[in-house]
């Protein structure tokens, strides 16, 4: 209950005018003590003007509360976007792709959630974690600094497919006959295991990512030895028709052999990699054909 306390201030004289009426009330003094939230109308507002974030000087702390997007209207997809100032909750419409959005002030957070199938295109004023190709429920959240936006997060997170490309080939049970000593010889792949972003060329045994990034690419060959101990044999990896990792062995037997190398390659998009074989045996020898024996896998890290 709230209490209200009014002090008078001068009493008024039996002669009392007007103007000594006006001295009493401004002596008075007014106390308001013990309203309680029962106290106020749920009627009561403020207005919006006078809640202004603006005027905060210091830091804010939430204590068992939740903080919440707001919803803003829904924005038709196009090559430049504009977002309202309704909220920084968006649901994107329609298919069409991505390559800019107009920016806000800096420090503005937004989450776009898309409706359909389209591509948001990493350059422009957008920053991204590469193109980012969504489906419908896809999101993605940005941050503006007053110009370009940078990505925070996006579901589903790509650990791979269109910006994470992956691939694993093998040679699908066909041997690889006649491959000459002391020569490098390209390693031939015939199918895929999977694909993700159809990044391998089964036709020329070359993996183009698209995506630039950091690879991981490793290649497992098996080989007939037939040869005396000690030769040596080597599997390589080839970037852009040119050795950059070789990996080096040398048999103690004449049995059959495994050789393998891996590196990370720094790629870009239309960097493409091949995997090469080399031996010393006293003729020609076969790559085993056998899917878990002979294969080539390679994908994005970072």
């Amino acid at each position: 209950m709230a209490t209200v306390t009014i002090s008078r201030g001068n009493t008024l004289p039996d002669s009392a005018s007007k103007a000594d009426f006006h001295n009493l009330v401004d002596q008075a003094s007014i106390t308001v003590t013990g309203i309680v939230n029962a106290d106020v109308s749920a009627s009561a507002a403020i207005a919006a003007s006078k809640l202004d974030l603006a005027t905060i000087g210091q830091n804010m702390a939430m204590s068992s509360k939740i903080f919440k997007f707001a919803k803003g209207a829904d924005v038709a997809s196009a090559s430049t976007v504009t977002l309202g100032d309704d909220g920084n909750f968006f649901d994107i419409t329609g298919t069409t792709g991505i390559t800019s959005i107009t920016a806000k002030t800096a420090g503005t957070v937004v989450m776009l959630q898309f409706d359909g199938a389209l591509t948001v295109t990493d350059g422009s004023n957008l920053t991204l974690d590469g193109n980012f190709t969504t489906a419908a429920g896809s999101t993605l959240l940005l941050v503006c600094d007053g110009t370009n936006w940078y990505e925070l997060a996006r579901t589903p997170n790509a650990v791979n497919g269109t910006n994470h490309p992956t691939i694993h080939v093998h040679k699908n049970g066909t041997n690889q006959t006649g491959v000459a000593a002391s020569t490098l010889t390209k390693v031939t792949f015939s199918t895929e295991t999977f694909d993700t972003n159809g990044n391998f060329d089964t036709g020329t045994s070359r993996f183009t990512p698209t995506v630039a990034g950091k690879y991981y690419v490793h290649a497992q060959i098996y080989f007939g030895g037939t040869g005396s101990a000690g030769f040596i044999y080597d599997s390589a990896i080839y970037k852009n028709g040119s050795l950059v990792k070789r990996s080096r062995n040398e048999s103690s037997g004449d049995d059959s052999v495994t050789s393998e190398v891996s590196a990370i390659l720094d790629l870009d998009g239309d960097d493409y990699v091949e995997i090469y074989f080399y031996h010393e045996l006293s003729g020609a020898t076969t790559i085993s054909g056998a899917e878990s024996l002979t294969y080539f896998e390679a994908m994005r890290v970072a």
